[in-house]
């Protein structure tokens, strides 16, 4: 199950049926109901250990609504976008393990469509990044002339599409959940982002943590001297924290002591979420006692404060 909101008060939530079909019922605020979404006329069938991700509107230049990651029978990852056209189906070959996390969440660009990031599990059980790069920062053949730029001339052809393998990371546990989320403030000087993707390890909930002041591009010498025509800013790599950079992970792998887990008290992680508010949910099992346990991030972006915490019972969600 996944569940989504955005700006209009709209809330979906996806979830599998007994046949691993994928539904959707969708919340209005304008008439206080839910009511089924449309996503079950199109057949789309997960593999029975799917996770399910999904984002609302891409950005306000995008036409998509809805997007929606699943893992299909045959263990590929498909990407459902729901336009004003309906929805429509992309098979992404990433080679993931059978089960794997998903977490999508959108990457600002300014003048463009935003990025969307999507980290899986592939099946050598690295943690790993594919990338949906709009036009405008993707390569080909031709092109005009940046948007964002009058003066800055790509030399290559931009078509938008998913690259697989931006980037791959460390091993993590088998199947392990993951969740993603954004956030971005427009200052005098760009924007300051953060990202934080969450997922499981023997110690807990692990925690990365990336920052930085993004796409301020007043100075077109940017072209020339520190980003390529298409200001693709540097990999958001988990391997390395780069020195003397504003686009940084400033910490990764890392475990909150709110999150850790205990040698003596020990706790069982299932699901996880977090939100672009930097809020974080997790399933969490002891003996007798299963509950949701919930975190906000403080302003260091590094650590975390228990927020609270509801007792579901011997139930699993």
């Amino acid at each position: 199950m996944r569940a989504i909101s955005n700006s209009r008060q709209e809330i979906s939530i996806f979830y599998t049926d007994s046949n691993h079909r994928v539904h959707d019922i969708i919340y209005s605020s304008a008439t206080g109901n839910w009511a089924p979404g449309t996503i079950s006329s199109m057949n789309y069938v997960t593999h029975p250990s799917s996770a399910l991700s999904a984002m609302y509107n891409q950005c306000q230049l995008c036409a998509n609504t809805t997007i929606m990651a699943y893992q299909d029978v045959n263990g590929f990852v498909q990407i459902a976008n729901q336009s004003s056209a309906g929805w429509t189906l992309t098979q992404l070959n990433l080679g993931p393990i059978i089960g794997t996390g998903l977490a999508l969440h959108p990457f600002f660009r300014l003048g463009y469509e935003d990025q969307i990031n999507l980290f899986y599990q592939k099946s050598t059980l690295n943690t790993s990044l594919a990338s949906w790069l709009p036009a405008g920062l993707n390569n080909g053949g031709t092109s005009p002339k940046n948007p964002i730029s009058s003066t800055c001339v790509n030399k290559t052809l931009q078509v938008s599409a998913w690259k697989g393998d931006e980037q791959v990371y460390n091993v993590a546990l088998p199947a392990t959940p993951l969740a993603a989320a954004s956030a971005y403030t427009n200052v005098s000087t760009g924007f300051d982002t953060w990202i934080q993707v969450l997922q499981l390890s023997g110690q807990g909930i692990e925690v990365s943590t990336w920052s930085g002041a993004i796409n301020d591009v007043s100075n077109d010498s940017l072209c020339s001297i520190t980003l390529p025509c298409s200001r693709t800013p540097p990999a958001l790599d988990l391997r390395r924290k780069p020195s003397n950079n504003s686009l940084q992970w400033l910490e990764y792998y890392y475990h909150p002591s709110s999150m850790a887990n205990s040698s003596i008290n020990v706790k069982i992680y299932g699901s996880v979420a977090v939100t672009a508010i930097g809020s974080a949910f997790a399933v969490v099992g002891e003996p007798g006692n299963e509950t949701i346990q919930s975190w906000q991030v403080n302003s260091d972006l590094l650590d975390w404060t228990t927020t609270g915490t509801v007792d579901i019972g011997d139930s699993w969600i």
